[in-house]
């Protein structure tokens, strides 16, 4: 069973990054999610001032949270 998840990252001032900065911020955030394995999946992201969040999907056995 998937369940839903978020990870949250801080980063000073990501929300006022150009366009240009914040590819590779999302870039990042790829890769932190297929590090996660096969089964997780990026459903949404937000940004604030200072983080990021990203909703994504994942197994629910915490396979993943040690990671």
């Amino acid at each position: 069973m998937l369940k839903r998840y978020v990870i949250e990252r801080s980063i000073p001032g990501v929300g006022t990054l150009p366009a240009e900065a914040m590819s590779g911020v999302a870039a990042n955030a790829r890769l932190a999610l297929e590090a996660l394995g096969p089964g997780a999946r990026w459903l949404q992201s937000f940004v604030t001032h200072d983080k990021t969040y990203c909703i994504y999907l994942a197994r629910g056995d915490g396979a993943h949270s040690a990671r």
